[in-house]
């Protein structure tokens, strides 16, 4: 498939995570079966080769964004752009998943296949470079509230994302931004976000990023 063999060059959305200082957390890049058949897709391809690039020429950080496209995620990426990001920010924001490949309704479908994935040794050196992430203090580490329990349970035995594994999920507020050290965890955008969170988001970004 194209969508696979794009991901095998770029396994991130937006700004390279290595360079990028902002950093979103996903589960997996979860597209809709009919994606390369769907008007959409160049300009998927076009986001996925180069998302800053897209960003700029575009105005808008995702391709759902735009008025061609009325099919699954545009909320999430609706909800994304109200924390009021430009493209002054396309060198900054990088989207990473847990899965370094793209996959088809299977994290909310079929969660055993959806670990087996996540632990198999094609994804080992991702989950290494998203470890080395969390323990960057010069990294702003964005994630949903339900993937740190998620990352907790999958994790749990292997010696990885321990920074993670420490975080007390029963000392914190689900209705707002909870910050430990550069991990920052909120709510999903497809669920029902705050306004106030989408503030303090903004307000964490423009701190680190001006």
């Amino acid at each position: 498939m194209a969508l696979r063999q794009l991901y095998e060059t770029q396994y991130f959305q937006g700004a390279s995570p290595e360079g990028a200082k902002v950093i979103f957390i996903g589960r997996d890049a979860n597209w809709k079966i009919d994606i390369e058949q769907d008007p959409i897709f160049p300009k998927v391809v076009e986001y996925l080769e180069d998302g800053v690039q897209f960003w700029d020429k575009y105005k808008t950080h995702h391709p759902f964004l735009l008025d061609q496209y009325k099919g699954d995620g545009r909320r999430y990426h609706k909800m994304f752009s109200k924390i009021g990001l430009t493209d002054q920010h396309k060198n900054e924001v990088s989207f990473v998943e847990l899965l370094k490949f793209p996959t088809y309704g299977m994290a909310g479908k079929n969660r055993k296949d959806f670990l087996s994935h996540f632990l198999s040794d094609s994804n080992r050196s991702h989950l290494l470079m998203l470890d080395s992430l969390f323990q960057d203090q010069n990294k702003i580490i964005f994630i949903a509230w339900g993937l740190i329990n998620d990352i907790k349970a999958m994790s749990a035995e292997l010696n990885i994302f321990n920074k993670i594994k420490a975080i007390d999920m029963t000392a914190l507020n689900i209705n707002s931004v909870n910050s430990i050290q550069n991990i920052h965890i909120h709510k999903h955008f497809s669920d029902s976000i705050s306004n106030d969170t989408l503030e303090k988001m903004k307000s964490i970004i423009e701190e680190k990023t001006y």
